[in-house]
């Protein structure tokens, strides 16, 4: 039942973000500037996903890279020198009550992709 809970408060959350615009549309761009990366699973699956990131680094070398990642990704990530910025959400109850002002942050990024 919390679980169910915790789903439904994340989703309405999203729907509102898009009507307040705190989370900006996509559209395509063949030069994009701004990434954010999402690696909120487990620490193998952050660990596979580096060399990813450093390949995002190579071949867009002037962009900013951000990645949304929990507490145990940002101890593997945060050291790693091809990421500008991290934004770190918990989970539980404290990550929801955060989760608006997570999406205004990130919407003040500008993230492209």
């Amino acid at each position: 039942m919390v679980k169910e809970f915790k789903n439904a408060v994340i989703e309405r959350a999203f729907r509102l973000s898009e009507k307040y615009h705190w989370v900006r549309k996509f559209s395509p761009d063949p030069f994009p500037s701004r990434f954010l990366i999402l690696s909120a699973t487990g620490v193998g699956d952050t660990l596979w996903g580096t060399p990813a990131i450093r390949a995002l680094r190579e071949t867009y070398p002037q962009s900013f890279i951000g990645v949304l990642t929990s507490p145990p990704g940002f101890e593997i990530l945060k050291r790693d020198p091809n990421i500008d910025d991290f934004f770190v959400f918990r989970r539980g109850a404290g990550g929801i009550i955060s989760l608006p002002g997570m999406l205004k942050k990130l919407r003040m990024k500008k993230f492209e992709v």
